[in-house]
């Protein structure tokens, strides 16, 4: 299979990357027997936005690759029967389950908020009448905050893990799409039932989940975690792996008093700046805003 890195794609060809690959290699179309996109991203500094494309072209004649697929490493366990205990089921709380569960090791994941479809009816209530629960927000919660920003997964970050969270994602119901797109996103839409879809593959490979169940403290003994705190119970574990999120700041409080050493971080603020989609299509699209091909223009806020 031969590859075509950043060729520039009309609107009126994106539906024909075979004409567009035989005129990148000077043959005939009819040479060309399948078209494989391997990168996508908008080019919209011109008046006429473009497609820029990473294409794997298989011509007639030569034999089908072998499928690349991203395999899942099994990590090695000394000891498979330690306790594991992880606090909080965010993205980092639910991909640390899933390594785990990769490695056949069972561990329990608290979360303070609710599971999703109850997160929901309470996200719901906070935005229709202003009703905050403390413990289920838009911040607590399975799914953790991305939930509700888009499910965006764009990084800077240069590393082969990166590909494989998005396999990962891909496996429990994302589209494919975000293997190929650069600045991928799932969709808030799409990431809820990706989450659930999620959830259940980790409780069949031995995953236990307690939702709304917040840890209150750690349990220490002889200057080592034997587990955490519920308030009125206690679990006991091996290990705590804390995926608590930045808004716990109660558990920061407890760490604190127990002596944790913390480096803060430089203050960072976030708004939600919200515009109508349209008007962004136009802005970046001008007179192609409607077109299919393009989707749904992104940009940046700067002030």
């Amino acid at each position: 299979m031969k590859r075509l890195t950043n060729i520039a794609v009309p609107l009126e060809l994106v539906d024909d990357l075979h004409e567009v690959a035989a005129r990148e290699l000077g043959i005939e179309r009819d040479a060309v027997r399948r078209v494989e996109v391997l990168r996508r991203s908008i080019d919209a500094r011109q008046k006429v936005p473009r497609l820029i494309m990473s294409l794997g072209v298989l011509l007639v004649g030569e034999e089908e690759p072998t499928v690349e697929t991203i395999p899942v490493e099994i990590p090695e366990v000394a000891n498979p029967n330690k306790r594991v205990v992880i606090v909080g089921a965010g993205p980092a709380g639910l991909f640390a389950a899933l390594r785990f569960a990769d490695a056949g090791v069972p561990v329990t994941v608290l979360e303070r908020g609710g599971a999703m479809d109850d997160r929901n009816k309470r996200a719901r209530t906070l935005r229709a009448d202003g009703v905050l629960d403390p413990e289920c927000n838009l911040c607590f919660g399975e799914g953790g905050a991305g939930t509700y920003s888009d499910g965006k997964l764009y990084t800077r970050k240069r590393s082969k893990r990166v590909k494989r969270v998005y396999s990962r994602l891909v496996q429990f119901g994302a589209s494919p799409e975000i293997l190929v797109d650069a600045h991928p996103h799932i969709g808030t839409n799409r990431i809820i039932p990706v989450i659930t879809t999620m959830r259940e593959w980790l409780k069949e490979h031995g995953v236990c989940f307690m939702f709304d169940t917040r840890m209150d403290d750690l349990i220490i003994e002889n200057n080592r975690v034997r587990g955490v705190s519920l308030g009125d119970s206690e679990i006991e574990a091996d290990a705590v792996v804390l995926a608590t999120g930045h808004s716990a700041r109660d558990t920061y409080i407890m760490l604190a008093a127990r002596g944790v050493a913390m480096t803060p971080k430089p203050f960072a603020v976030g708004a939600r700046v919200e515009h109508p989609q349209s008007l962004i299509n136009r802005i970046q699209f001008g007179a192609y805003a409607e077109n299919p091909s393009l989707g749904a223009a992104e940009y940046f806020l700067s002030c």
